[in-house]
């Protein structure tokens, strides 16, 4: 059998307890879960790890394999003085409490610090609960912001503003509760960093008192750690578990992890619910390709001809803005004949891809077609020596860019 140890009283970790149901319905979340139990699987309530149990111990317990799915919990924070104040609140908290209907009092102006996902969902869910002013402080400009383009698009829609290239320094506190934050204006001079964004320069002499009632910090999260008893599980520099790429095994066999408390820490629900699927393959000693793999005959004269031409993305249908006062869902469903066209925007790149062959300037990449040992078309990709192509160097340009996306004239991709 399988049990499943939850910290809360509901099923489902951050999707079912802080993801906001304008995003996800209770009942669609519902619906999905419903599976899960008719399979037997049991939820234990109110199980915390490190709390109520540890990994040795359930080892000890008999179970032979364990996978640790429990995200990342431990919010981030400024580093400033004064920030267990009244009026300064975490933002998992604060979206938790906003999903349990147990909202903390907002006030009239609504500071969120952060630029991802969860800063997003703050600043929205903070503006339907109060319907007071909301502005998202932000040291970079939106262009730099991580957060999903959507998101950023449905944010500015909502009249939510986006205060950048702003610096936190200070909170202003009276009595021990939040009255303002003092920041300092910074600019870009043209450096980036590692991951190839603009780094923001502080400007001496600019600082100046936001008005605030209350702070939202939605800056990141770490992961909490804190009930592997004996087990000698490894964590790499960043403070998530390391684990196998494929399996997704950590260093103890048998114990395995996902989602965000594994390698790179937060991502996605997506990918988390990749690493479930790669987990229940590794323990049930299955191979993820053979489930899946289905030899089709490719026609590449008609992907070809499908590439060469530009099909732009249907638009999601969404709730009209002056519909948007409480929590019902804002990206809708496409019709039957918009989901048609949509997925026939699709370019079979797991069938046929040879994207690096359409956007090579040097035309140094060229496409064989094969014989495989099952009868299958296999493809194989060719290229000249690294100096024929400058070290590389374009095709490092056009990645860093995002141009590879662009395929043969491409069709978009779905």
């Amino acid at each position: 059998g399988v049990d499943v140890f939850e910290q809360h009283g509901f099923a489902g970790g951050m999707v079912g307890g802080v993801v906001p149901e304008y995003r996800l319905p209770q009942d669609v979340f519902d619906r999905d879960l419903k599976p899960l139990r008719d399979l037997g699987i049991k939820i234990q309530y109110g199980k915390q790890a490190g709390r109520d149990f540890t990994l040795s111990q359930l080892r000890d317990d008999g179970y032979d394999n364990v996978a640790i799915m429990v995200g990342a919990q431990l919010g981030k924070t400024l580093g400033l003085d004064n920030e267990q104040c009244e009026g300064v609140i975490d933002a998992l908290q604060f979206l938790r409490d906003s999903r349990e209907d147990q909202p903390q009092e907002l006030g009239q102006r609504i500071g969120i610090i952060g630029a991802g996902d969860t800063a997003m969902d703050c600043a929205r869910v903070a503006r339907r609960l109060s319907g007071a002013e909301v502005s998202l402080i932000y040291r970079r400009t939106i262009d730099q912001m991580p957060a999903d383009r959507e998101e950023i698009t449905h944010l500015l829609e909502e009249g939510i503003a986006v205060l950048e290239l702003l610096k936190p320094q200070q909170l202003v506190v009276d009595d021990g509760k939040l009255r303002g934050l003092v920041c300092r204006r910074t600019e870009y001079k043209g450096d980036r960093d590692a991951s190839g964004r603009k780094i923001p320069h502080e400007i001496a002499d600019t600082d100046f008192e936001l008005p605030l009632d209350t702070l939202i910090l939605a800056i990141s999260q770490h992961a909490m750690l804190d009930f592997f008893g004996n087990e000698p599980i490894a964590v790499n520099d960043r403070g998530y578990i390391d684990v196998d790429p494929v399996s997704f095994e950590t260093s103890v066999p048998g114990v395995y992890a996902g989602g965000d408390v594994a390698n790179d820490g937060p991502a996605s629900i997506v990918k988390a619910a990749a690493a479930g699927k790669a987990i229940a393959n590794a323990i049930l000693n299955r191979d993820p390709q053979t489930a899946s793999l289905v030899h089709n005959t490719v026609d590449i004269a008609d992907i070809q001809r499908r590439k060469s031409h530009r099909e732009w993305r249907v638009p999601a249908p969404t709730l009209p803005l002056e519909d948007r006062h409480g929590f019902e869902e804002v990206v809708l469903t496409y019709s039957g004949a918009q989901a048609r066209r949509e997925a026939a925007r699709c370019l079979d790149c797991d069938r046929y891809c040879s994207i690096c062959v359409g956007v090579c300037p040097n035309l140094a990449l060229l496409t064989y077609e094969t014989e495989a040992g099952n009868g299958s078309a296999c493809l194989l990709y060719t290229s000249p020596s690294p100096r024929d192509c400058n070290e590389y160097l374009v095709c490092r340009l056009l990645l860093e860019k995002g141009g590879g996306g662009g395929g043969g004239g491409g069709g978009g991709g779905g």
